[in-house]
């Protein structure tokens, strides 16, 4: 039985993710970091951090006393270990796994938190803080990656001339763009979770299912737009974005 100490935060959702993944039984003990729970002694003992999440593991390999490990990334390697899952066994799999879980909990994760820190609790704007962590130029990266591939793959398949149409205007207090290609399309079935975290049909190695989830996170909530997708399968799809003119959150010069 394994003791998740955890919080309603993206670092104890990974956790929970991978346990419910692998169908490891655990427990979870709350630790209210609203209240500041994470400070108190006996959490302390078990992560000298004072931050979620936090395991204790009553069944180790190996026997012995409990084991306890804190931070998110740490936490992971270790379960990927004790299972054989998730991690691949082969040098050059394992790497590719372990560089990229390096990457979310050192780049995407801190990055997502300072946006989170100066976007909704900051004591007053500070719009260098607020531009650097809202881009919208990272929604374009990321369209125009899914794009170039589903294009790569459409030429390679069926030998295809690959076609992507980007269109733009105004409507009122909002400006439409919209990106089409002549891919291959999306299945119906995986229309309805494009947009959710960790959400792929790339194979593995080719990318973490972050980046349209991401994207919809800083359309909607960082700058009061709208996402949508449309799409045919076997003939086109097409993203569709509507942004305010106005910054969401200007009349109060706070930023959303």
């Amino acid at each position: 039985m394994i003791d998740l100490y955890y919080w309603t935060t993206p670092n104890g959702h990974k956790i929970t993710m991978f346990l419910e993944e692998t169908g490891l039984p655990y427990r979870i003990v709350p630790v209210n970091i609203n209240t500041g729970a994470q400070f108190d002694p006996a959490f302390l003992a078990i992560a000298p951090n004072n931050r979620i999440p936090a395991i204790v593991d009553h069944d180790a390999r190996g026997g012995g006393a409990p084991l306890s490990v804190f931070e998110s990334g740490a936490i992971l390697l270790y379960l990927a270990e004790k299972t054989g899952r998730l991690l691949p066994p082969d040098l050059h799999g394992r790497i590719e796994v372990i560089q990229w879980l390096f990457w979310q909990v050192a780049g995407l994760g801190p990055m997502a938190g300072q946006n989170h820190h100066f976007s909704r609790y900051a004591p007053e704007p500070i719009p260098y803080a607020i531009e650097r962590y809202q881009r919208i130029e990272r929604v374009q990266a990321e369209f125009e990656r899914a794009l170039a591939k589903v294009r790569e793959d459409k030429s390679r398949e069926a030998g295809d001339r690959p076609i992507l149409k980007v269109t733009t205007r105004g409507l009122g207090g909002e400006v439409e763009i919209r990106v089409r290609d002549n891919g291959t399309g999306i299945p119906p079935e995986s229309r309805d979770r494009l947009f959710q975290p960790f959400f792929t049909t790339k194979p593995t190695g080719e990318g973490t299912g972050l980046g349209l989830s991401i994207s919809y996170d800083i359309v909607t909530q960082q700058h009061g737009g709208t996402i949508s997708v449309d799409s045919q399968f076997g003939a086109f799809t097409e993203f569709t974005v509507r942004l305010p003119r106005r910054m969401h959150g200007a009349t109060t010069g706070r930023a959303a």
